[in-house]
């Protein structure tokens, strides 16, 4: 990641950003995910990773980035507002469910649902006071009338949002991919793949039996 950053010909924008939010502060390591590195500087973190795809369909439980930018030479970075993280902050794998349905409900897949991936708000979910319109697509959210940009629902501090914005598609996305999600996820995925062959059998049988008569 390091590499491709002092290589790059966005090295010195990519600088500036940091340098802006740390307010010339050294930056604090916060920890690291499975391609990135996240640094602390004051109430916000820095994410800077080599991700596989960007682009998100938007809902209202993702935490609002305060800057979001990929560059073309795969290296990205994401400013967000800090929050209580995970089991330490008192979030449980039932929350974690809950939320996944919810996003599941909106159309969208959350490929790396896991208690880890998300945060208590101590700030409200708003928008950036530098995006002056509605429309924030420059975040990399997908510009799809499915998941409108248009209407921000900002949820109040003390909310819980996804924090990590890796793994997340809309429902139907071909090259949608999956990260490593918790226990629950997994055996809920097990549970509706047991649903769907049940209805496929009844539907299979249902259709025999109409052939028959």
């Amino acid at each position: 990641i390091f590499k491709k950053i002092l290589s790059s010909k966005y090295a010195e924008e990519i600088k500036a950003l940091l340098e802006y939010v740390s307010q010339g502060k050294e930056l604090e390591y916060y920890t690291m995910g499975g391609t990135s590195f996240i640094f602390k500087a004051g109430d916000q973190v820095i994410k800077l990773g080599d991700k596989f795809d960007f682009e998100v369909p938007y809902h209202p439980r993702l935490m609002m980035p305060y800057f979001r930018q990929k560059y073309d030479t795969g290296v990205s970075l994401e400013v967000f507002n800090f929050a209580n993280v995970g089991s330490a902050a008192g979030i449980t794998d039932e929350q974690l469910l809950e939320i996944y349905k919810e996003l599941e409900t909106a159309g969208i897949f959350w490929g790396d649902g896991k208690v880890e991936n998300l945060g208590i708000l101590l700030k409200d979910n708003n928008l950036p006071d530098f995006i002056a319109s509605k429309e924030f697509n420059v975040f990399g959210f997908l510009k799809d009338s499915r998941f409108p940009t248009t209407e921000h629902k900002v949820l109040p501090a003390g909310s819980i949002v996804v924090i990590d914005l890796d793994f997340i598609y809309a429902q139907e996305d071909p090259n949608r991919k999956t990260g490593a999600p918790s226990r629950i996820i997994r055996r809920y995925w097990k549970e509706q793949d047991r649903k769907k062959e049940k209805n496929r059998n009844m539907s299979n049988k249902y259709k025999e039996r109409e052939y028959n008569e």
